[in-house]
């Protein structure tokens, strides 16, 4: 997690690194930490496939299935 939190701090802002950042976040249960970096890497790649993986099963977590089949 402080690896990618320092790339991101030094401007490395690609899809990838926050998606990375999320699925750490998520294997260390920091669900609302996970929420962000996904968001901040949707935002960047609305299409990028392991990130939007991430939101799916950060959101299956959460019990929200309707949500994470869309």
């Amino acid at each position: 997690i402080q690896a990618l939190e320092t790339a991101i701090a030094q401007g490395v802002g690609r899809s990838e690194v926050y998606a990375r950042l999320g699925q750490a976040y998520l294997d260390s249960r920091k669900t609302e930490e996970a929420y962000w970096a996904i968001a901040q890497a949707l935002e960047r790649d609305p299409d990028d496939a392991y990130a939007l993986a991430v939101r799916g099963e950060l959101l299956l977590r959460d019990d929200n299935l309707k949500e994470a089949l869309e």
